[in-house]
């Protein structure tokens, strides 16, 4: 823009610029290529690429941190989304995870350190179950449905 400030980035993900400056400190996970679109002060505010470690993603941030994103992990087999809580709560931690990997389908609800509290998901056999967990990752409660075979 007329200040300076990027607006639009196309090609290779520069290192993020939060609040008006490229941090020394903060890095990205892996090199990145695609569309970074900027807010009025230069700040990242979302992203459309692909990243070296074989992760293809679209995110929406807030001023310095992810709050959305749709990712697809050729690694891990994950493709789902993602919401975070916001950084003065929870710093870089999903609170809603969304997805599939492998034969599992889920939505998977986590506290402020990223343990699962509340997971509906679907099984390698398809049968839908529903538990809930204590902070230490314990099972509360459990309950699978079944299906009858007609």
């Amino acid at each position: 823009d007329g200040q300076g400030h990027d607006r639009l980035t196309l090609g290779e993900e520069p290192e993020p610029q939060i609040a008006g400056k490229v941090s020394p400190t903060m890095h990205r996970i892996a090199p990145g290529f695609g569309v970074v679109i900027h807010d009025g002060n230069g700040d990242e505010r979302g992203t459309y690429g692909w990243l070296g470690n074989g992760r293809a993603l679209i995110t929406l941030d807030r001023p310095g941190l992810d709050a959305w994103a749709a990712v697809v992990d050729d690694k891990t087999g994950f493709a789902g989304m993602r919401v975070e809580y916001p950084p003065d709560v929870a710093r870089d931690s999903n609170a809603i995870e969304i997805g599939t990997k492998g034969k599992e389908a889920f939505v998977r609800l986590q506290d402020t350190k990223e343990k699962d509290r509340a997971v509906f998901a679907l099984d390698d056999d398809g049968r839908a179950e529903f538990r809930t967990l204590d902070g230490a990752g314990t099972v509360i409660r459990q309950m699978k449905l079944s299906t009858q075979e007609r």
